[in-house]
C-alpha cells in the first residue's frame, strides 16, 4: 500500500491520476459454485472482487466477447452499470473497460438465456483501485475546490455546450482528463481501451442529498486521427456508437483569431462533476514552449470559477459558443485566484497542426461551424466530414 499512499504530483498539463491498476487473471469458467440456474434454464455466472480501502473500482478486460443474447452486469451497493451486450461492446481488439464505481467491492454477472448455446470469452486482466476521490460532487465532499461552479447552477445559455464536454478515462482506467468532442490527453500509444464518459454532472443545483443525483454515460474505444504537440491538441474518433439517449451535443468550433468575451471554460476538475468557469476580459495570444511564436490563448484571471488538475484538455468557448482552444496548463486554482491559464489555440492547430484536414477535408476554406445536436447531425444529409469531427474527442 506504500505505492498508493505516496503522493503523486498532479498538474494541469498532464492527466490526473486517481487510481492504480493491479494485474489479475480472472476468467470465465462454468464452475458449479459460480453458476446459478433458473427455473426455465436461464443461467447466471457470478463472481465478486474486492480491493479493501478502494474509493472506487473499475475493471480492464484483456479478453471480452459476448454471444448475441448474453449480457454482463457490474454492480455493488452504490451503483450498477450494464447491461452490456455483444452487439455494442464486442470489438476486433477483444478488449474492454468499464467505468469506475464507488466502493471497494464489485459483483460481475454474466446472464445467458436458456436457448443460447455459445459461451462468452471473458477475462479480467486488471482491477483498478481508486485511491483519490472520483465520482463524488463537491457538494457531497468531492475533491475539487470550493470556488468551482456546477454547470447545474450557472450554465445559463451554455447548456448545449455543457452536453459536448466529457471525461476521458485513460491508461488502464488510472488517469483521466477533460475533453469536448474534440481534444487533448496526449502521450498514450494505445487508446483502443480508453473510455469516454458523458453527462457526469449533478442534475440540480444545491438541494438535499436525494436531489443531488449524479448521471453519466460511457462509450468505449478511441482511434487517434490527428495531433500537434505545439498547440497540445489530439483528435480522437470514438469507436463505439454514441446512443441518441445520451443527448450529446456536437460543439461548434472557430479557427478565427478574433475571440470575443464572454469566454467560458467547461471541465471536470480533480475527478469531480462537470464545472463551468467565466472570463469577462480579452484573451491575449501567448506561448507555452513555442516562444517566440504565440499559439496559445491566455486567460489572465478567471472572473468566476477556475480550473484544476483534471481540467486538462477541456474546451474554451468564446461569445459565439464555438470552441477556440483546449486547456494546456496554467497556475489558476481556487487557492490562486490571481493565476492564469493557457489554452492551445484552435486556429494554430487548424493552420499549422493538420486539424484543417479533419475539419475541412474538401478544402472549402471555412474557418468555423456552429454546434448541433448529435441526433440531428445523424439525420443530416449535409457535409458529413464536419459532422464526423464532432463525434471525436
Amino acid at each position: 500500500m506504500a505505492l498508493l499512499t505516496a503522493e503523486h504530483a498532479s498538474f494541469k498539463d498532464e492527466p490526473y491520476q486517481f487510481a492504480k491498476a493491479f494485474v489479475v487473471d480472472i476468467g470465465f469458467q462454468a464452475e458449479a459454485e459460480k453458476v446459478f440456474v433458473g427455473h426455465q434454464g436461464d443461467w447466471v455466472w457470478r463472481v465478486k472482487v474486492r480491493s479493501p480501502g478502494a474509493l472506487s473500482l473499475s475493471l480492464v478486460w484483456g479478453d471480452w466477447w459476448l454471444p448475441e443474447g448474453g449480457e454482463v452486469w457490474i454492480y455493488n451497493e452504490e451503483a450498477t452499470v450494464g447491461a452490456f451486450s455483444g452487439h455494442i461492446s464486442n470489438k476486433p481488439s477483444r478488449k474492454f473497460a468499464t467505468a469506475p464505481l464507488p466502493g471497494d467491492t464489485l459483483t460481475i454477472e454474466y446472464y445467458s438465456p436458456y436457448w443460447l448455446k455459445a459461451l462468452p470469452h471473458l477475462r479480467i486482466s486488471r482491477i483498478v483501485h481508486g485511491y483519490k476521490p472520483f465520482m463524488a460532487p463537491s457538494t457531497l465532499g468531492g475533491p475539487s475546490g470550493s470556488c468551482e461552479i456546477d454547470v447545474a447552477c450557472e450554465a445559463g445559455d451554455w447548456l448545449d455546450q455543457t452536453r459536448a464536454v466529457g471525461v476521458l478515462i485513460t491508461q488502464d482506467n488510472q488517469k483521466y482528463c477533460s475533453g469536448a468532442l474534440a481534444h487533448h490527453c496526449a502521450g498514450f500509444h494505445d487508446v483502443s481501451n480508453h473510455l469516454v464518459m458523458f453527462n457526469y454532472q449533478v442534475m440540480q443545483c444545491g438541494g438535499s442529498d436525494q436531489e443531488l443525483a449524479i448521471s453519466y454515460d460511457t462509450v468505449h474505444g478511441l482511434v487517434e486521427i490527428a495531433s500537434f504537440s505545439t498547440s497540445d491538441f489530439h483528435l480522437y474518433e470514438i469507436v463505439e456508437p454514441i446512443p441518441d439517449s445520451y443527448n450529446v451535443y456536437m460543439a461548434g468550433w472557430s479557427a478565427l483569431q478574433t475571440p470575443t468575451a464572454p469566454i467560458v471554460g467547461i471541465h471536470h476538475p480533480m475527478g469531480d462533476v462537470k464545472k463551468i468557469s467565466f472570463y469577462d476580459g480579452n484573451l491575449s495570444q501567448s506561448c507555452w514552449n513555442e516562444c517566440p511564436r504565440n499559439m496559445h490563448w491566455r486567460v489572465e484571471r478567471w472572473s468566476k470559477g477556475t480550473t484544476e488538475p483534471g481540467s486538462s484538455g477541456s474546451p474554451l468557448f468564446d461569445s459565439t459558443h464555438r470552441i477556440i482552444g483546449q486547456l494546456h496548463g496554467g497556475s489558476a486554482s481556487c487557492y490562486n485566484n490571481e493565476g492564469y491559464d493557457m489554452y492551445g489555440a484552435l486556429w494554430a492547430s487548424f493552420d499549422k497542426g493538420g486539424l484543417a484536414k479533419a475539419l475541412d477535408p474538401e478544402n472549402t476554406e471555412i474557418r468555423g461551424m456552429d454546434g448541433v445536436d448529435m441526433s440531428v447531425a445523424k439525420k443530416s444529409k449535409g457535409r458529413r466530414p464536419a459532422v464526423k469531427m464532432q463525434e471525436r474527442i
